[in-house]
């Protein structure tokens, strides 16, 4: 399945700039580890 969302492109590795801008907004977010891939989304804050 994940070999799937890579070809589609729904999930990815992240660069160290989208780390960085994560870094520097104090962005939240959720990681799950799922052996040998630690996925990790943005969360959504409220507006």
């Amino acid at each position: 399945q994940v070999a799937q969302w890579l070809e589609r492109g729904q999930i990815g590795r992240v660069t160290d700039e989208q780390a960085l801008a994560w870094y520097e907004a104090d962005t939240l977010v959720w990681a799950v580890v799922a052996r040998p891939y630690v996925l990790v989304q943005e969360e959504k804050r409220p507006t």
